[in-house]
């Protein structure tokens, strides 16, 4: 089994992951305004684990990986593989492990549905901030709604 080869650049505001898929050159990137060297390992993980699988390739991450991330892989991917019969389990290797620092805060990801509204009641007490991402339940371009969506949140 081949290793997924990638190579990654970070200029001020943005990460570049750049590799091929297909035997076509691709690009994934990242915008914030407070990107560093420290989480590389985690997100190249996150980004290049799924692909991996769906290649049946090893992946090295040379960057430092949470030990939290570097433990849970395993079932990352027994979970991943159950969702989809074209990903396959795959040797992740890294090249060190970082302690994990825990947060002091509880967050939940909110989409104003059921089941985000469940997880909120059954642990009120426990979330300190809701996460809501737009464009995974609403288009992007049905501005009206997304601007209701965001007084009403």
């Amino acid at each position: 089994m081949k290793n997924l080869i990638f190579d990654t650049a970070v200029n001020n505001d943005e990460v570049v992951f750049k590799f091929n898929y297909k035997r076509v050159k691709r690009e994934i990137y990242f915008r914030s305004k407070n990107l560093n060297n420290k989480n590389l390992g985690e997100v190249a993980t996150c980004v290049f684990l799924p692909l991996a699988m769906k290649l049946n390739k090893s992946l090295h991450i040379d960057k430092p990986v949470s030990k939290n991330l570097a433990i849970s892989a395993d079932k990352i991917q027994q979970i991943l593989s159950t969702w989809s019969q074209s990903m396959s389990m795959i040797d992740l290797s890294v090249n060190s492990l970082k302690e994990s620092k825990r947060g002091k805060k509880t967050a939940s990801f909110f989409s104003c549905g059921v089941d985000s509204f469940d997880t909120l009641l059954r642990n009120i007490k426990n979330i300190d901030v809701l996460v809501y991402v737009e464009g995974y339940d609403v288009w992007p371009h049905e501005v009206s709604y997304l601007k209701m969506m965001r007084q009403k949140i």
